[in-house]
């Protein structure tokens, strides 16, 4: 008995180590949506993970489903900020991005132009024009 139980702790212990270190990363910090790495040419999508681009999901118009707010990419302005939405495809859409300020964080406000929430980050926030997010200097 003592052999047997001996043996499946030799054998997990195997299996725990032979582990990849990146699959263990992907594990514990998720990916972006497929649709969402390749709009921004990203093949493998290990390589764009929540953690990496700041990402959060948001209910930002009231109907239940959570849009993804994230920042990526940088330019001369600063870091670029995006929204992307889940369309009733079930496939993730852009709805817009502004160019903010460095420091790569930002804030879902109470406040809302056309049906949106205001997304808030330092110097241009991210407001909803009608048909996509835009910066505009606060």
């Amino acid at each position: 008995m003592k052999t047997v139980i001996t043996a499946i702790l030799l054998s997990a212990l195997i299996a725990l180590v032979t582990i990849h270190p990146r699959q263990a990363e992907a594990i514990a910090d998720p990916p972006l949506p497929r649709e969402v790495c390749q709009e921004f040419g990203v093949q493998d999508c290990i390589d764009l993970t929540e953690s990496s681009v700041n990402a959060q999901y948001h209910d930002l118009n009231g109907d239940g489903t959570k849009e993804l707010v994230f920042v990526y990419g940088e330019g001369s302005c600063g870091s670029q900020y995006h929204v992307f939405s889940l369309a009733k495809s079930l496939k993730w859409v852009n709805i817009g991005g502004w160019c903010g300020c460095d420091d790569k964080i930002f804030r879902v406000r109470r406040s809302s132009h056309n049906g949106y929430r205001d997304i808030e980050t330092c110097g241009t926030s991210g407001f909803f024009d009608g048909q996509k997010y835009v910066g505009r200097r606060q």
